[in-house]
């Protein structure tokens, strides 16, 4: 029997934002159902690898419990000993099939299924459905991603062109290695042609060419790949009596985002499932993650201003280093960017609100404490005046909808303040000694430089700057470290070293606030 293909080729086990428990629960929450609270809940992930995307989790929320299973037991085994190494007890990761998951494994708040469901036959689609349906809690939610029509439409060709070329070679390492001789050959082939095929596969090739041979051989050269349109996934959903709530991104379900005349038209169409199906046309959609619930579900989509009052949030656009205070004085335009959206502002209190959301650098903050540094900051005693500038001048929930901010439960455990001993989490000064990418406390990956790296090792939380700033310099005047000029030249003299690493490193630290690394406890 052929050895299982991820065996072989193991695929990259990481964390995935848009399957963090916190945001289901976030829009679940926000859509009328009443979802366990993450940081207590119970958590399945159906195809898990090594645990990358749940381990980190785990380490988190000590009250929660997560479960994994994957059918590569090499993943398997490098997760129980990461899980091992960390100590932690409230994870399991079991080498075991989709298809034995039964009732005896109780009922499940989340359940996670990242980069599966379009890769499996049939039959084990709808066993992962199955599961969700009786493994789920009343009130939970089951994320799925999947590839999508049309947008896989193109990409379905290129894919099969590999799979044509390859099929006559044995290895993965082969078949990695000739499917992208054969991308090459096609772009080369196509030079200086610049109709819409020749600059797809040209922009499809770069894109490949940014990943891995994990990301390939799995994305693209397996047995198994079948995108589907977004109203089949549901009809499907539907067969095992589960609904639709959501996606993990606010601003994909709504047409605001769209030009004027069609949103206008798309807002007369009232089944939500219909209404996405036209804009993935629209969009030529090509990934989905969707959130499901129990058919019985009760959903209530009718969002109104004043329910951002229950919930945080954080700025995603573009950040501004521009900003001075003639910018907030009333009747001044002022404009922030993101979300494919441009919002401009000319009140001067909706102005300072957006700029404290603005300078928290993605770091979620409460409707509370808005209202009260806004009150703060401009000098406004009437907190219901601040309260109607934040909900109809700025429009928080309109914003959120435009994907300029994010919806959050909490604001997140970690922190943009400085700290007088920098602390890491032990995951990441775990993960940083095996490779160069960590997890943050946004559950996203973080790639780090060598000189990232020694540093995050040293915040331990028992350190000043001072004493972390020795042991940079120890590395540097061993020459474990070097300091280049942007001509190009190495600095050799001793105090421009100690002056650029003292720079260097208060820069780096910054950073790593801004990368959600740091943490109080």
């Amino acid at each position: 029997m052929e050895t299982f293909s991820y065996d072989i080729t193991q695929y990259e086990s990481h964390p995935y934002a848009q399957t963090h428990p916190e945001l289901m629960y976030t829009m679940g929450k926000l859509f009328g159902l009443n979802p366990m609270h993450f940081k207590n809940c119970r958590v399945l992930e159906l195809g898990c690898a090594a645990g990358g995307n749940i381990l980190p989790l785990a380490y988190n929320f000590r009250d929660a419990e997560f479960v994994g299973v994957d059918l590569s037991v090499k993943q398997i085994e490098q997760g129980l000993e990461q899980i091992r190494d960390l100590g932690l007890t409230n994870i399991s990761l079991l080498h075991k099939s989709i298809m034995d998951i039964d009732s005896s494994y109780g009922k499940f708040d989340y359940i996670i299924t990242h980069g599966v469901f379009s890769w499996v036959p049939k039959d084990v689609q709808n066993k992962m459905l199955a599961i969700c349906r009786d493994n789920l809690t009343p009130n939970g939610i089951a994320y799925i991603s999947y590839n999508t029509l049309p947008g896989w439409n193109m990409v379905k060709s290129i894919r099969e062109l590999m799979l044509y070329h390859c099929q006559n070679f044995e290895t993965h390492k082969q078949k990695v290695d000739q499917a992208r001789l054969i991308l090459k050959f096609m772009v080369d082939s196509l030079e200086g042609q610049n109709n819409p095929y020749a600059n797809f596969l040209k922009s499809e090739v770069d894109l490949l060419s940014q990943h891995g041979d994990h990301y390939l051989l799995h994305e693209h050269l397996e047995q198994e790949n079948n995108p589907m349109y977004f109203y089949e996934f549901m009809e499907k959903a539907a067969s095992h009596d589960l609904a639709y709530l959501s996606d993990t991104q606010l601003s994909s379900m709504f047409a605001h985002n769209l030009p004027e005349k069609v949103s206008a038209q798309m807002g007369s169409i009232t089944d939500i499932v219909r209404l996405n199906q036209y804009m993935d046309f629209i969009r030529n959609q090509r990934f989905r993650c969707t959130l499901l619930c129990h058919k019985n579900a009760k959903i209530n989509r009718t969002l109104k201003p004043e329910d951002i009052e229950n919930f945080y949030v954080s700025y995603l656009g573009t950040v501004r280093n521009d900003l001075t205070e003639a910018d907030l004085e009333e009747g001044t335009i002022l404009q922030f960017v993101g979300g494919g959206i441009t919002l401009s502002l000319k009140s001067r209190l909706s102005k300072i609100a957006m700029k404290i959301i603005h300078d928290r650098v993605r770091k979620p903050i409460s409707f509370e404490k808005l209202v009260a540094l806004t009150k703060e900051k401009s000098g406004e005693q009437d907190e219901h005046k601040i309260k109607q500038s934040i909900h109809f001048d700025l429009g928080l929930m309109r914003l959120t909808l435009a994907g300029l901010l994010q919806l959050h439960s909490t604001s997140g455990q970690y922190t943009h303040r400085k700290l007088q001993k920098p602390k890491t989490t032990k995951l990441a000064r775990y993960q940083v000694k095996k490779k160069n990418v960590v997890t943050n406390q946004r559950h996203e990956l973080v790639a780090l430089n060598i000189v990232e790296s020694k540093l995050l090792a040293y915040c331990d939380g028992t350190k000043d700057i001072n004493a972390i700033l020795e042991k940079m310099h120890e590395h540097f005047s061993k020459g474990e470290l070097k300091l280049v000029q942007a001509s190009g030249e190495e600095l050799t003299q001793t105090e421009e070293i100690k002056n650029n690493i003292e720079n260097l490193c208060k820069d780096l630290l910054k950073k790593m606030r801004d990368n959600a690394l740091l943490v109080t406890e």
